[in-house]
């Protein structure tokens, strides 16, 4: 809802999902976003920095998913 939304007002559309499944389905309005130029903004709780690369559940790169289509990249 929030890319038709960034379409219709002209304001940056926000998005925040937790990681695994729900990422995967916002890859498809990131995506979309990217090929219509139209602001999104991506949150994403992903798993605590200390536990991450030690197969925790439902962890991904979100770089790795994100990053052709995904404009700025912030790591917290």
């Amino acid at each position: 809802m929030a890319l038709p939304e960034a379409r219709l007002t002209g304001q940056p559309g926000g998005v925040m999902v937790t990681r695994g499944p729900c990422s995967a389905n916002a890859a498809i309005a990131v995506h979309t976003a990217h090929q219509d130029q139209t602001s999104l903004l991506l949150m994403i709780g992903l798993v605590a920095v200390a536990d991450r690369s030690r197969e925790s559940f439902q962890e991904f790169d979100p770089h790795a998913w994100f990053g052709s289509a995904a404009k700025k990249d912030v790591d917290s």
